[in-house]
């Protein structure tokens, strides 16, 4: 859900936006495809923006008007909802390494904001609950598979241990019972020198230049067993621009997640990233994540072959596992 197209003005709520995204939603139920609505993926509309934006202390009650507007127009048609997408990401990006907007560098502020999305998550929790008791509700956490660099080195075991500290342990204490499920994202494995020199041996890597690293995908989900809840897989994927990794990529991932589910992970879904190329934020349009291609002058779409062998897996499971 767009912020900016839902509520340009304070208070003031487009419907004929609310009624573009009824019909993508209808659209999926007509095909028999299960919608998971995510509220918030990082956009704010100018006037948030301009009063402070997510490090702003009224950022959780804007939040919370803004859900219950969505809660109650989608009521009958949504039971999954992510509330927030990937809050350690944009406040990293936003206030610590400075490179999106507001592109800050204040410790302060970055920590403020990120206590602000996880409040907001809790509000957003109870207001969807109360509007339709039988929604499931999660948020969407980027989680990175760390190591310390040098197995022995305390040094680097406390970097990684405060990593998770923050990104994992933090977001689920302060979240506590204000969650259905939980909402994986899995892109990045990272070696760790201290203080957080990243050392990777990328023997295979994305056009982005990320090292593809399937078994960390395994480890993270052994790692949130501990919470008891489902976990879904709601993104997972890479920019592949000629299409010559996607399918291994996508083979490789599925046997890591099987392994863990072998393991009592209770695993429920999985999804890929993305269907069509997208903008890819400070990168612009270049990265090719889609399993279907997009000439961006014409609008043209293009099936990749990867799309087709994606699914055949779940269809027919027809792709070995390597």
């Amino acid at each position: 859900m767009e912020w900016s197209r839902i509520e340009p003005e304070e208070g003031k709520f487009n419907q004929e936006a609310i009624e573009h995204y009824r019909q993508v939603i209808l659209a999926l139920k007509k095909r028999e495809l299960e919608p998971f609505v995510t509220i918030w993926h990082w956009t704010l509309p100018c006037w948030l923006a301009e009063k402070g934006g997510i490090a702003s202390l009224d950022f959780p009650q804007y939040f919370a008007k803004f859900t219950q507007k969505i809660a109650t127009e989608f009521s009958g048609e949504v039971k999954f909802w992510i509330t927030l997408n990937e809050p350690t990401v944009v406040v990293g990006n936003a206030y610590l390494k400075g490179i999106w907007p507001p592109q800050k560098k204040c410790p302060r502020l970055a920590f403020r904001a990120y206590k602000n999305l996880l409040a907001s998550h809790n509000l957003a929790y109870d207001i969807l609950k109360k509007v339709n008791p039988e929604s499931q509700i999660g948020f969407a956490n980027n989680l990175n598979f760390m190591e310390p660099y040098y197995r022995y080195c305390p040094a680097d075991n406390f970097s990684v241990w405060l990593y998770y500290r923050l990104a994992e342990r933090m977001a689920y204490k302060r979240t506590a019972g204000k969650n259905d499920f939980l909402a994986l994202q899995y892109y990045f494995h990272d070696r760790i020198r201290f203080p957080f020199f990243r050392r990777h041996e990328n023997k295979k890597v994305s056009d982005l230049g990320w090292e593809i690293y399937p078994r960390g995908l395994y480890e993270l989900l052994k790692r949130l067993r501990k919470y008891n809840l489902p976990i879904y897989i709601t993104e997972n994927g890479l920019a592949d621009q000629d299409d010559s990794q996607r399918k291994e990529f996508i083979q490789k991932h599925i046997f890591w997640m099987q392994k863990a589910i072998q393991k009592g992970v209770d695993v429920r879904g999985y999804f890929y990233w993305s269907l069509l190329d997208n903008f890819e934020w400070d990168k612009g349009f270049w990265p090719r994540f889609g399993l279907i291609g997009i000439d961006y002058r014409t609008q043209k779409r293009t099936i990749r072959k990867s799309a087709v062998e994606y699914r055949n897996l779940f269809l027919y499971g027809e792709l070995e596992i390597l």
